[in-house]
Parts: structure tokens; C-alpha cells; sequence
């Protein structure tokens, strides 16, 4: 069950966008310490201690999703001389809550 409150899953999407708890404090505008409450908290109620039981959960919470795809991130170029199809994987925030309005 995802038991997340709204705050909890902006800032897990944070956290798996690599952003420290300094960034995402500014962003947010709240303290680190608030930041780091929120953070222990997560772990506590999705029952994980890594930043990959992080992803997991948030996959399965369907807050993420992974899609393989041919088709190359903005920047890359495919090897055209490659005979086989290049894979990627693209990650899409499903609820992109964290975006504050300027």
C-alpha cells in the first residue's frame, strides 16, 4: 500500500532525480532538516534502505515507469554502422508533483 503523504512522494521523485537535501530544500523552500525528517520517514514507510528499494517502490507505486524503447535520448546518436537495434531505457515521471509555479 502506498501510504506516501503528497510531500513524501514529491520529495521520493526528487531523491530519485538525484537531487541532495540542500537542492531540494531551496526548491521547496523549507528547511534541511524538514527535508531530511521527510526523507527518514519515507524509508520507514516503504520499508526500504536503498535508493534502488526507492526506485523499486516508487515503480511499483506506479509513481515512475521504465519504457525500453529504440529510440535514442535527445543528445545521443545512434550508430548507424550497428546491424542491431540499440535499446535505451527512458524513465518518465508519471506525477510530477514537485514543479513549483513561479
Amino acid at each position: 500500500k502506498n501510504n506516501l503523504t503528497k510531500r513524501e512522494k514529491e520529495i521520493l521523485l526528487l531523491v530519485l532525480d538525484e537531487q541532495s537535501s540542500q537542492s531540494v530544500a531551496a526548491l521547496l523552500s523549507l528547511s534541511i532538516r524538514t527535508i531530511e525528517t521527510h526523507r527518514k520517514n519515507i524509508l520507514r514507510k516503504t520499508n526500504v534502505n536503498t535508493l534502488i528499494g526507492l526506485l523499486k517502490f516508487a515503480i511499483k507505486a506506479g509513481l515512475i515507469e521504465i519504457i525500453a524503447t529504440t529510440t535514442p535520448p535527445p543528445g545521443k546518436i545512434k550508430d548507424i554502422t550497428n546491424t542491431t537495434d540499440v535499446k535505451y531505457l527512458e524513465i518518465r515521471i508519471v506525477s510530477v508533483c514537485y514543479i513549483q509555479e513561479l
